[in-house]
């Protein structure tokens, strides 16, 4: 017989409970035959499939309808590559062109809702994310000390 241990006892009953939540939706009013869900679009397209597959599985299976559309009234999306390239296992290329891609995919679904995208960007780059349509822009501040630079300078006379 296996030992059992807190942790293994843990993870079984998450694991049970995670199964049993997906296996059997649960909707607020028996009677009711749909459900709203508020979704956050992935960075991913395939976690967009995934879930709409969940979704698709689950009103075939039920015969209820989940409603997923996005959810009206938020102020602003940041678009992060960092968080966005260790998201898609790309951990510190946020310059790599998939990360970019999936950027541009975030800026397209603000630009429909009208929703402000933010993201980060340097100096160089603050031309090309105005043009490409992001209406926040990030940039690393500048640490600026004139009066020891001009100490230092003249120190050294």
């Amino acid at each position: 017989m296996a030992n059992l241990t807190r942790r293994s006892v843990l993870r079984t009953s998450l694991a049970a409970a995670a199964a049993g939540t997906l296996a059997r939706p649960y909707i607020a009013n028996a009677a009711a035959t749909t459900a709203a869900v508020w979704w956050v679009q992935g960075f991913a397209p395939e976690e967009d499939v995934s879930f709409k597959k969940i979704v698709a599985d689950y009103e075939n299976a039920s015969g209820n309808t989940i409603d997923y559309s996005q959810v009206r009234g938020i102020g602003a999306i940041w678009a992060g590559p960092g968080d966005m390239s260790v998201s898609m296992g790309l951990r510190g290329e946020a310059s790599h062109p998939a990360v970019q891609e999936n950027l541009l995919r975030v800026l397209s679904a603000c630009k429909e809702f009208d929703v402000p995208c933010a993201t980060g960007a340097t100096v160089d780059d603050v031309a090309m994310r105005l043009e490409q349509g992001f209406r926040i822009i990030m940039t690393a501040p500048v640490r600026s000390t004139p009066g020891l630079t001009e100490g230092r300078r003249l120190a050294a006379h």
